[in-house]
């Protein structure tokens, strides 16, 4: 990265009248974090991760040490119509220096995408890939994983750009489900095994002393919802395996700066089934457009029984008909339990991309091609492995 590019907030380029500066500053984040979400609320993927409450929490608490972040911002006059994230490190492969540069992703965040205002999207994108390309002029690796369809970034990329070579590949699937008119709608698109467990689960929930099913609005200054979910996620087996909420510091001040971000925001909700006021499911949810995300779950093994995931879910999809106001209910995911509620699938795309130069083609997308090729062949392990050595990417 350029020296003269690493101040806290610093202009890239004009080009066809969009202005994009850099910014590499908590405080300065916090200046246009209401522009950003609202560019979130109206981008065609409608998804919290791709707004400033969930990327300001992400760089304040999930960084690594051999990490930085940077934000790309393009502006119209004063108007904030693109946005950009990313995160960069020094790395070595074939002995030769390269930035590594990627969208954040990991398990609690995903899909980090361009943010463009709909009309201009195609100026907008490809002059944010331009600032990228005169931010790193030298050699780099620009990744970016779990792209729906409706990405404007895969959509301008995959187009292809004569200073790039992308490489697309396949990076999973995306469940949701659609609102029916009503629950009877929904419920008959299920196996009869299924609605049978369905009805079994619901008398066993009844036979419970004071059920009750609660969904409520987030607030910034209450953590409470946030730590009863926690303290169910960590009663399971991801409690067991170090891999809950409460097994991380770093990941409880993460989840407490984010529920507060996305309250503050207007789209936080919590869901939870409660028996005796004890709580034996929880969601914790996001409204944005007509979609409702779900961020995460949580159910009381001790109750298995009574199958509390679903019947907290089978009660979310029954609110989301009486609401009116929502279209599906986005999983994010690809898990078992999607299939017995015959959700229907998204696919998501990892984009590789390398600016067209000789150490760029050497180190990143010859070996890249290869090991695609290499994929179909009978070798393929023995092959990507010694590759992966050869590049480094095995350390």
């Amino acid at each position: 990265m350029n020296s003269a590019r690493t101040s806290n907030t610093a202009q890239v380029l004009e080009r066809s009248g969009i202005r994009v500066v850099m910014i590499q500053s908590l405080s300065a984040l916090r200046e246009i974090a209401d522009d950003w979400n609202r560019m979130a609320e109206r981008t065609p993927q409608h998804l919290p991760m791709l707004s400033y409450a969930w990327l300001a929490s992400y760089f304040e608490h999930r960084m690594t040490q051999d990490q930085s972040w940077a934000v790309l911002l393009a502006y119209c006059g004063e108007n904030l119509v693109g946005v950009f994230p990313f995160l960069f490190r020094h790395s070595r492969h074939f002995g030769i220096k390269r930035m590594e540069i990627q969208t954040p992703s990991d398990d609690h965040i995903a899909s980090v995408d361009f943010l463009a205002e709909a009309a201009r999207a195609d100026t907008i994108v490809p002059t944010l890939i331009e600032a990228l390309n005169e931010s790193f002029r030298g050699n780099y690796c620009l990744t970016m994983s779990r792209l729906p369809e409706s990405s404007p970034g895969l959509s301008a990329l995959s187009a292809g750009n004569g200073s790039l070579d992308v490489i697309r590949e396949s990076d999973g699937m995306g469940s949701y489900l659609p609102i029916s008119a009503t629950l009877d709608d929904t419920l008959q698109r299920l196996s009869s095994n299924f609605r049978k467990n369905l009805k079994k689960a619901r008398k066993k929930l009844a036979m419970l002393p004071n059920v009750e099913t609660e969904f409520t609005s987030g607030s910034a200054d209450d953590d409470s919802n946030l730590e009863l979910l926690m303290q169910v996620e960590a009663s399971g087996w991801k409690g067991r395996s170090g891999t809950a909420i409460l097994n991380s510091q770093s990941l409880v001040e993460f989840y407490r700066a984010l529920t507060r971000r996305l309250a503050e925001a207007g789209w936080l909700e919590w869901h939870f089934l409660k028996t005796d006021g004890r709580v034996i499911a929880a969601q914790m949810a996001t409204k944005l457009g007509r979609s409702l995300i779900l961020c995460k779950i949580a159910y009381d093994e001790e109750n298995a029984t009574v199958s509390p995931g679903n019947m907290l879910f089978e009660k979310t999809v029954e609110r989301c008909i009486e609401r009116g106001d929502i279209d599906e209910i986005d999983c994010l995911t690809d898990m078992a339990w999607h299939r017995n509620w015959q959700m229907e699938q998204r696919p998501h795309y990892r984009l590789s991309i390398y600016p067209r130069r000789l150490t760029s083609w050497m180190t990143g997308s010859l070996p890249a091609r290869a090991r695609r090729l290499l994929g179909k062949s009978p070798v393929a392990k023995v092959a990507r492995d010694r590759l992966k050595s050869m590049t480094g990417e095995s350390q």
